[in-house]
């Protein structure tokens, strides 16, 4: 999944309704659902990258049930990738924070 091809990842903004203007971030679409007011757990795997190198799409995050799909299918790919949303890098910190308390 790519946001663009930007130099650095301050590049690229979105517009969030609840933080504003902030960096991109991607969760599937059952992370980026409302589970905080839902209080479910769904579990949280969230994609590894080099912090000194960060690129757009590098904030990535998928729950239990995806990280099922990711483990038999040998990793992300056209046929699979569909299910993901992108969302602020605020909300995304407030998911993890709440999935990482389960």
């Amino acid at each position: 999944m790519s946001l663009g091809n930007k130099d650095t990842i301050g590049a690229i903004v979105i517009n969030c309704k609840i933080h504003g203007q902030t960096e991109p971030a991607i969760l599937c679409v059952h992370l980026a659902k409302n589970v905080i007011a839902e209080g479910e757990f769904i579990g949280w795997v969230q994609a590894r990258f080099d912090p000194k190198k960060r690129e757009p799409g590098d904030l990535m995050a998928w729950c239990s049930e995806c990280d099922k799909i990711y483990e038999s299918d040998g990793g992300w790919n056209e046929q699979n990738d569909s299910h993901f949303k992108v969302v602020c890098e605020q909300c995304f910190l407030l998911i993890k924070e709440h999935e990482q308390k389960s």
